[in-house]
Protein backbone atom coordinates (compact mmCIF):
# COMPACT_ATOMS: atom_id res chain seq x y z
CA UNK A 1 0.00 0.00 0.00
CA UNK A 2 2.66 2.29 0.81
CA UNK A 3 4.68 1.51 -2.41
CA UNK A 4 4.23 2.97 -5.73
CA UNK A 5 4.59 1.67 -9.23
CA UNK A 6 6.21 3.59 -11.68
CA UNK A 7 6.57 3.35 -15.04
CA UNK A 8 8.75 5.47 -17.54
CA UNK A 9 12.25 5.67 -18.00
CA UNK A 10 15.14 6.83 -15.14
CA UNK A 11 17.68 9.54 -16.17
CA UNK A 12 20.78 7.19 -16.33
CA UNK A 13 19.12 5.89 -19.23
CA UNK A 14 17.87 7.82 -21.36
CA UNK A 15 21.23 9.40 -21.11
CA UNK A 16 22.46 6.30 -22.43
CA UNK A 17 20.34 6.58 -25.14
CA UNK A 18 21.31 10.24 -26.06
CA UNK A 19 25.11 9.47 -25.89
CA UNK A 20 24.18 6.32 -28.18
CA UNK A 21 22.58 8.18 -30.67
CA UNK A 22 25.53 11.25 -30.17
CA UNK A 23 28.06 8.59 -31.05
CA UNK A 24 26.37 7.44 -34.21
CA UNK A 25 25.43 10.65 -35.40
CA UNK A 26 29.46 11.83 -35.07
CA UNK A 27 30.53 8.24 -36.79
CA UNK A 28 27.97 9.40 -39.78
CA UNK A 29 29.53 12.69 -40.37
CA UNK A 30 32.44 11.88 -40.36
CA UNK A 31 31.19 9.53 -43.29
CA UNK A 32 29.59 12.08 -45.10
CA UNK A 33 32.42 14.58 -45.27
CA UNK A 34 35.08 12.20 -46.60
CA UNK A 35 32.65 11.47 -49.04
CA UNK A 36 31.89 15.29 -50.20
CA UNK A 37 36.26 15.21 -50.48
CA UNK A 38 35.73 12.32 -52.53
CA UNK A 39 33.10 13.48 -54.25
CA UNK A 40 35.09 16.95 -55.62
CA UNK A 41 38.30 15.56 -56.16
CA UNK A 42 36.50 12.93 -58.64
CA UNK A 43 34.90 16.66 -60.08
CA UNK A 44 38.74 18.25 -60.04
CA UNK A 45 39.66 15.16 -62.19
CA UNK A 46 36.82 15.62 -64.30
CA UNK A 47 37.97 18.75 -64.94
CA UNK A 48 41.29 17.86 -65.76
CA UNK A 49 40.21 15.31 -68.40
CA UNK A 50 38.47 18.60 -70.30
CA UNK A 51 41.60 20.47 -70.30
CA UNK A 52 43.38 17.47 -71.27
CA UNK A 53 40.78 16.45 -74.19
CA UNK A 54 40.64 20.28 -75.45
CA UNK A 55 44.29 20.70 -75.27
CA UNK A 56 44.94 17.49 -77.57
CA UNK A 57 42.23 19.26 -80.04
CA UNK A 58 43.81 22.49 -79.91
CA UNK A 59 47.46 20.98 -80.07
CA UNK A 60 45.69 19.14 -83.68
CA UNK A 61 44.71 22.66 -85.07
CA UNK A 62 47.87 24.53 -83.49
CA UNK A 63 50.83 25.95 -85.02
CA UNK A 64 53.87 24.32 -82.77
CA UNK A 65 56.00 27.89 -82.86
CA UNK A 66 52.68 29.39 -81.46
CA UNK A 67 52.30 26.75 -78.61
CA UNK A 68 53.49 28.14 -75.07
CA UNK A 69 52.35 28.47 -71.16
CA UNK A 70 50.48 32.32 -71.89
CA UNK A 71 48.45 30.36 -73.73
CA UNK A 72 47.41 28.06 -72.17
CA UNK A 73 46.55 30.63 -69.30
CA UNK A 74 44.41 33.37 -71.96
CA UNK A 75 43.00 30.89 -73.72
CA UNK A 76 42.35 27.13 -72.77
CA UNK A 77 40.42 27.10 -69.18
CA UNK A 78 38.58 30.14 -70.13
CA UNK A 79 37.24 28.36 -73.50
CA UNK A 80 36.63 24.89 -71.36
CA UNK A 81 34.60 26.25 -68.72
CA UNK A 82 35.50 24.32 -65.89
CA UNK A 83 34.20 25.98 -62.79
CA UNK A 84 36.20 25.09 -59.00
CA UNK A 85 34.07 22.57 -57.09
CA UNK A 86 35.03 23.78 -54.03
CA UNK A 87 33.76 27.80 -53.98
CA UNK A 88 31.43 27.13 -57.43
CA UNK A 89 33.36 29.84 -59.68
CA UNK A 90 34.74 29.41 -62.67
CA UNK A 91 38.70 29.18 -63.11
CA UNK A 92 39.26 32.24 -64.79
CA UNK A 93 43.41 31.24 -65.53
CA UNK A 94 45.46 28.11 -65.70
CA UNK A 95 47.93 27.77 -63.18
CA UNK A 96 50.94 26.69 -64.64
CA UNK A 97 52.61 25.07 -61.13
CA UNK A 98 51.60 22.99 -58.04
CA UNK A 99 52.45 25.91 -56.23
CA UNK A 100 50.31 28.36 -57.91
CA UNK A 101 47.12 26.29 -57.93
CA UNK A 102 44.10 26.78 -55.01
CA UNK A 103 43.07 23.99 -53.64
CA UNK A 104 40.33 22.27 -56.40
CA UNK A 105 41.88 24.06 -59.39
CA UNK A 106 43.76 22.37 -62.36
CA UNK A 107 47.23 23.13 -63.24
CA UNK A 108 48.79 22.56 -66.76
CA UNK A 109 52.53 22.81 -66.79
CA UNK A 110 54.14 22.88 -70.05
CA UNK A 111 57.22 20.92 -71.18
CA UNK A 112 58.90 23.50 -73.93
CA UNK A 113 62.00 20.52 -74.48
CA UNK A 114 59.41 18.16 -75.12
CA UNK A 115 56.43 19.79 -76.59
CA UNK A 116 54.48 17.87 -73.96
CA UNK A 117 51.61 19.25 -71.32
CA UNK A 118 50.94 17.91 -67.98
CA UNK A 119 47.84 18.59 -66.52
CA UNK A 120 46.89 17.55 -62.86
CA UNK A 121 44.48 18.87 -59.98
CA UNK A 122 45.24 19.73 -56.37
CA UNK A 123 42.57 18.12 -54.38
CA UNK A 124 40.13 19.32 -52.17
CA UNK A 125 42.42 19.64 -48.89
CA UNK A 126 44.53 21.91 -51.50
CA UNK A 127 48.04 19.46 -50.28
CA UNK A 128 48.27 16.83 -53.35
CA UNK A 129 47.60 16.10 -56.49
CA UNK A 130 44.57 13.95 -57.87
CA UNK A 131 46.77 12.10 -59.81
CA UNK A 132 49.60 10.07 -58.80
CA UNK A 133 50.51 10.26 -63.01
CA UNK A 134 49.47 13.46 -64.34
CA UNK A 135 47.62 13.69 -67.38
CA UNK A 136 49.57 14.63 -70.75
CA UNK A 137 48.77 16.33 -74.10
CA UNK A 138 51.08 16.26 -76.62
CA UNK A 139 51.70 16.54 -80.46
Amino acid sequence: MFMKKYTGFTLIELMVVVVIIGVLALLGLRLYLTQIAKSNNALIKANAGTVQTTIQGDLADADPAAVEADWIATTLVDRTGIHNPLDKQPQALAPVTFAGAGAGEVYVIYDASDAIFYINGKDAAGTADVYTTPLVAKY
